[in-house]
């Protein structure tokens, strides 16, 4: 019979021809030379005399043409041993003169006892036949010559890929048909695009097989489909409480109403427990309190933790025509005197200051000081004319109590020389309506509780209060100023830590930044683990330490990264 393969065509002819190979193989040399003499007939007669004769080894025939002369000239069988075998030289294949060199060679290797033939010795390749071998013979080192210089291709700058004059030689030395990118788009790109584009993922940037990418122009590579947006994706409560359920070893199904907000309430506790480890940059607030004459204490806003920085302020007032466009004594708003008050007779009015059409005045700051209680909702508006006004401030409803400032600082100001509040709610009634520029602030020094206790007079008074007490109680923070303020028309800035803001319903989104979605998870995760029946200590103990990890790196990242400057107090020496 003969060979089934060109590896076992090889090992019988080494059998055969070496008795010594034979004997190392364990093959007797009887049934190598049968198996030769099987694969010589194959070859030089039977079926392949018949192909031969109608031409099906001729140059040019279609692969549609070789299967009608196969069908014609062999039986079933005989097509089936043809296949086996793959034509043991690899006629089929194109495998051609470099091939059969190479087969001859491992033969020997084998231990066959051929010999190579000499250049020009009967039997042996003529030049020819190797210059024509060498057309479609695989290139060593990627194929011919080109070079950038010699312009024959591109740099990756310049997008990679061969010139006109590049593509002419390797045509010229290799039969091929390269042709020109198609950027355009077309089958050849479709082509070109999807062979390259996993070579170009796991290329560096700046190489040029993603300098070909673009130059071909490939849809969704330079392109790339990225969102172009940052920090828009929404996670809610719900998906948050789902993670943590699935990283407890649980599905989100499976949690009753009672583990969901278990859960929730979970979310709360971490939030809350935050403001314990640092300062939360994302929570830090500030408000400016409007002082009252002989008032002392101020309330920290409802989640105020703690004062960061307290600093005493007084602005400039400058003096314009002031105008009510719904009745009251507008000269009332605007003269220093916190007793009288302005009332607007019909909803929906407004009170302006006009500084001269060729005066614009930069205002930083507006203060209102109402008349009465009750929610308001209002807009301060700019005009550079008198005529078309911009909103500068819109605070939205807003419940105003009766002769406590509300101060409203517009970052940035504006340069103009008409300002106004409009109400879009309510009957505006005014004590004092300040708009103010030009602001000093000198910071006040903290007090601890031993201190502000001792102090033989704490209802001193004085135009500026420089110290304070800050009394953390529930259910909120207090200052307590020192000396007592005597002027209400000066303010103290204040800024503040706070808490996050509540979890809220599923549907809310939390009040964390993208940088702390992870260990917000994990320690919920680790949360929901200690509550949800069934879950192993083993994962409660890896959610654990995965919670430290991430906020550790949380944590370590929530900072300024300002300078600190250490100076040491020695103001009790140089008092």
């Amino acid at each position: 019979m003969p060979s089934k393969s060109p590896a076992q065509h090889r090992l019988m002819e080494a059998v055969a021809h070496n008795p010594k190979f034979a004997k190392k193989v364990g093959i007797p040399t009887s049934v190598g030379k049968d198996f030769a003499a099987a694969d010589k007939k194959m070859n030089d007669g039977g079926v392949i005399k018949s192909l031969k004769k109608d031409g099906f080894y001729d140059a040019g025939k279609s692969k549609s043409e070789r299967l009608s002369i196969i069908n014609k000239e062999t039986t079933k069988p005989e097509r089936l041993e043809m296949v086996d075998k793959l034509f043991l030289e690899k006629k089929m294949k194109g495998g051609g003169l470099y091939a059969n060199i190479n087969a001859k060679r491992e033969r020997i290797a084998e231990g066959s006892g051929e010999k190579m033939r000499k250049p020009g010795s009967p039997g042996a390749p003529t030049a020819q036949a190797f210059k024509e071998s060498a057309k479609t013979a695989k290139m060593k080192d990627g194929g011919p010559s080109l070079a950038i210089g010699r312009g024959e291709k591109l740099s990756a700058d310049q997008g990679a890929g061969l010139t006109a004059k590049g593509r002419a030689k390797y045509n010229s030395e290799t039969g091929s048909h390269l042709k020109a990118p198609q950027p355009q788009g077309g089958s050849r790109r479709d082509s070109f695009c999807a062979r390259m584009g996993p070579v170009a993922e796991k290329s560096e940037k700046g190489s040029r097989s993603r300098a070909s990418m673009q130059r071909w122009n490939c849809p969704g590579w330079w392109s790339r489909a990225y969102s172009g947006t940052v920090g828009t994706t929404v996670i809610n409560v719900q998906q948050l409480i789902d993670h943590g359920a699935r990283r407890a070893g649980k599905l989100a199904e499976e949690l009753t109403s009672e583990q969901l907000t278990s859960a929730r309430e979970s979310l709360f506790f971490l939030l809350s427990n935050l403001i314990n480890i640092g300062i939360q940059y994302w929570a830090i607030s500030k408000k400016v309190y409007g002082l009252k004459a002989d008032q002392y204490i101020y309330d920290l806003p409802v989640g105020g933790n703690d004062v960061l920085q307290a600093l005493y302020r007084k602005m400039a007032r400058p003096t314009g025509s002031y105008s009510s466009s719904a009745g009251g004594t507008v000269e009332n708003a605007f003269d220093g005197n916190t007793s009288t008050i302005c009332t607007q007779t019909t909803a929906g009015g407004n009170i302006s200051v006009n500084y001269g059409s060729t005066n614009p005045i930069y205002i930083g700051s507006i203060g209102v000081l109402p008349g009465v209680s009750g929610t308001f909702n209002v807009v301060f508006e700019c005009s550079s004319d008198g005529s078309t006004w911009i909103p500068i401030s819109s605070p939205g409803p807003t419940v105003w109590v009766d002769n406590e400032w509300l101060w409203y600082d517009i970052d940035p100001g504006y340069t103009v020389p008409y300002y106004r509040i409009r109400a879009i709610t309510g009957t505006l009634s005014l004590r004092e309506l300040f708009f103010g520029n030009n602001s000093t602030e000198i910071t006040m020094a903290r007090l601890n509780r031993d201190d502000y206790t001792n102090l033989p007079n704490k209802n001193f008074t004085a135009n500026q209060p420089f110290q304070f007490w800050f009394n953390r109680t529930i259910p909120q923070s207090k200052m307590y100023l020192w000396p007592v303020p005597s002027d209400p028309f000066v303010q103290m800035t204040v800024w503040y830590s706070r808490q996050i803001d509540d979890v809220g319903a599923l549907t809310n989104e939390l009040e964390v930044p993208q940088r702390w979605y992870e260990a917000t998870i994990m320690m919920l995760a680790h949360r929901m683990a200690l509550e949800l029946p069934g879950v192993g200590m083993d994962r409660i103990q890896y959610l654990e330490a995965q919670a430290e990890k991430y906020l550790a790196l949380a944590e370590s990242e929530e900072r300024d990264k300002s300078p600190i400057y250490f100076a040491p107090n020695i103001s009790v020496y140089s008092r």
